[in-house]
């Protein structure tokens, strides 16, 4: 994947790791659980500032397909980050609850568009859960059975899950960012300008342009040629000229 800035290499045992560039020194090869470990620090300084108090424990939400020894590296990660990891979840059920099922007395009305299926007279619901994530496009189908008691649990079980590993956020960054490349080509072949590779500044620019985030907020950009173009084109030093 060249278009990263990172290389996955082979480590001890047959395992991966990740050697990131480090200056003009050599690079720093570390594991996925060390990964992992940075975003949760991140996390948790977050959840710090904004909670005025020092966070110790954490649930993690996990793919539904993970299997029992990444659940288990899951919690590695957050004891490296400094986390007493109490429980893992579904991320499908952590959805589910964030939308308000499951939770009783919930008067949330954001979520769904449609109420669940409700399955006879025992209230148990069938959902479905769509998860576009940065990396994969997953659906789960859950079974929420209301707890015995008045004040019991509900409980989340996973019936079946599938989706596409290799179709997320990320992809469709690079095929927009690989589609304005084609531009910027034919475009220099209309005018005459000399072809010439995209630097690596060009690139990154090009996938900041497609991060709201990145450009400090407001809404999604034009992807039409009148709304790229004039950011996208090159400069005569091969840098990404802005609009």
């Amino acid at each position: 994947m060249p278009y990263l800035s990172y290389r996955v290499v082979e480590g001890a045992h047959n395992t991966a790791r990740v050697e990131v560039p480090v200056g003009d020194g050599a690079p720093l090869v570390v594991s996925p659980q060390e990964v992992s470990a940075e975003i949760l620090r991140a996390l948790k300084r977050q959840g710090e500032q904004g909670l005025g108090v020092e966070v110790k424990k954490a649930v993690v939400p996990v793919p539904a397909y993970f299997d029992d020894a990444q659940r288990q590296v899951t919690r590695d990660a957050g004891g490296i980050a400094g986390l007493e990891v109490v429980r893992i979840v579904n991320e499908p059920t952590a959805a589910a609850l964030a939308y308000g099922l499951g939770l009783k007395g919930s008067t949330r009305s954001s979520g769904p568009t449609q109420s669940p299926r409700t399955s006879g007279a025992s209230g148990v619901k069938t959902i479905a859960v769509f998860d576009l994530g940065g990396g994969t496009f997953d659906i789960s189908i859950l079974r929420l059975t209301p707890g015995e008691s008045a004040g019991g649990t509900d409980f989340f079980q996973v019936l079946s899950t599938a989706g596409d590993t290799h179709l997320g956020g990320d992809d469709v960054d690079q095929m927009l960012v690989e589609l304005f490349l084609r531009e910027i080509e034919v475009e220099e072949r209309r005018t005459g300008a000399e072809p010439r590779p995209l630097s690596a500044g060009a690139r990154q620019a090009l996938r900041t342009l497609l991060d709201p985030h990145m450009r400090g907020g407001g809404g999604p950009r034009s992807n039409t040629r009148s709304g790229w173009w004039p950011e996208a084109a090159m400069d005569p030093g091969g840098g990404a000229r802005g609009g």
